[in-house]
Order: C-alpha cells, then structure tokens, then sequence
C-alpha cells in the first residue's frame, strides 16, 4: 500500500476485472483497525433500475464512478477506513486523487494486475455478473 497516513484515509483497488480485487478486499477487512466500509462498486450497477437511450456504458461508468467516489468520501469523513473494490480506469485515477486531497481524505491503492487471459477467464465464470465478452475492459 501507498500513502500510509495515520487517521481516516480510503483505499482502492485498482484494475483489471477479473483481478481478485474483491477476494482481496475480503482479506483486508479483518486486517484493518476500527471501523472499516468495503464499498463494493459492482453494487452501484443495480441501482439503475432503468436506462434512457440517450445514456450510454460510458455515461453509465463515469455515473456509476462519482457516485462511489462520493460515497467512499463520506465514510472517510466519517471516521471509516474505506476500501472501494472496483476496476478503475487509468484516466479516472486523477480525478480520484483530486477529490481525496479536496476533502483532505489520505489515499492508498493496490493494484493487481494479472495475465489478461486469467482475468478474462475469472470474469466469464463469475456466479453473478458474468462477462463474456472482456473486449471493453482490454483498455483497463
């Protein structure tokens, strides 16, 4: 880990789908003192009920990125180590650090990055939210 502060801090954990971010963050829980949230950012997929035309995966994914960003922020604040289990994007990691040093919350990441064929593989047989088709997450 990165950036180790003493205080409220978050954490994230970084790339591809299919990594093992979610086992890991599993792991870390026990590990980390206090109070801990492990926002699960797959979750915030199932909040959208239903879609309009006009918005696209894009629009979608970068939704779906500011609100955990914005929740993980307010556990921080709130006194919580926060892990945000997601793959985030290289072109997302600058707006995540700005955020964090806005609210003045200390950053950390992991980043795991396993053979592509491996994670394609793991996310094709995951049990809930399978992906068979791993072209898109090729630019994580």
């Amino acid at each position: 880990m990165l950036h180790q502060k003493p205080g409220k801090k978050y954490d994230y954990l970084v790339w591809p789908v299919g990594a093992g971010k979610s086992t890991v963050a599993r792991e870390l829980v026990p590990l980390l003192p206090g109070p801990v949230a492990n926002i699960e950012g797959d979750k915030f997929w199932a909040f959208i009920a239903k879609g309009a035309a006009a918005q696209t995966e894009t629009t979608n994914f970068r939704m779906v990125m500011r609100a955990m960003t914005a929740a993980a922020t307010h556990y921080a604040l709130n006194g919580y180590e926060v892990i945000l289990d997601f793959s985030i994007p290289p072109w997302f990691l600058d707006t995540l650090s700005n955020v964090a040093k806005f609210k003045k919350v200390p950053l950390a990441y992991i980043l795991l990055k396993p053979d592509e064929a491996v994670c394609a593989a793991r996310a094709a047989s995951r049990w809930e939210g399978a992906i068979e088709d791993y072209g898109f997450y090729h630019k994580f």
